[in-house]
């Protein structure tokens, strides 16, 4: 967040720069309020880039075996491009990499879940999936494990049988 403001801060300064070279080169033909005007749209600019950049950004560092599995759009009144050209403000990734089966039961998938948020703390969240009941279960502290495997404590949540977090995790992608 401090290196996008001073991004955005620099952007600015940038574009103060290149309205105070346009008076200059334009010997003073152009009114002195443009020089505010390109360095608050430079910042304005920056911004809305930094906001639809950042996905592109978590895509570009997603390593192999990690499934990016669902993302939120979203358009907002204080934003009216966004409605044109919605935003991408929350991602869930499943690692298929650290997804443990139990031979006795081949339904039940445990697996690591992130969810990458705009302007949030990220999450890592150990989930239990029930492939053949649509259903999922948050592992907390108040889920304990037998050593045959079986679970025992936490809510089990069910889903759609289409659900894209389900599908990442039972099926790899």
């Amino acid at each position: 967040m401090t290196v996008e403001f001073l991004a955005i801060l620099i952007a600015g300064i940038g574009g103060a720069g290149i309205g105070l070279m346009l008076r200059k080169l334009l010997r003073d033909r152009v009114p002195k309020w443009t020089v505010p005007a390109i360095a608050g749209l430079s910042m304005i600019v920056m911004s809305i880039w930094s906001e639809y950049n950042w996905f592109s950004r978590l895509q570009a560092g997603i390593p192999p075996g990690v499934v990016l599995a669902q993302t939120n759009d979203t358009a907002s009144p204080l934003r009216p491009w966004t409605y044109a050209v919605p935003l991408v403000t929350s991602a869930l990734l499943v690692d298929t990499r650290k997804s443990m089966r139990n031979p006795a039961a081949p339904d039940l998938v445990l697996t690591q879940v992130w969810r990458f948020a705009r302007w949030q703390g990220n999450q890592e969240i150990m989930v239990m999936f029930d492939c053949a009941n649509s259903r999922r279960v948050d592992v907390t502290a108040n889920v304990t494990f037998t050593e045959t495997g079986v679970m025992s404590g936490g809510t089990w949540v069910p889903l759609d049988p289409g659900d894209p977090v389900m599908k990442a995790a039972c099926h790899g992608g």
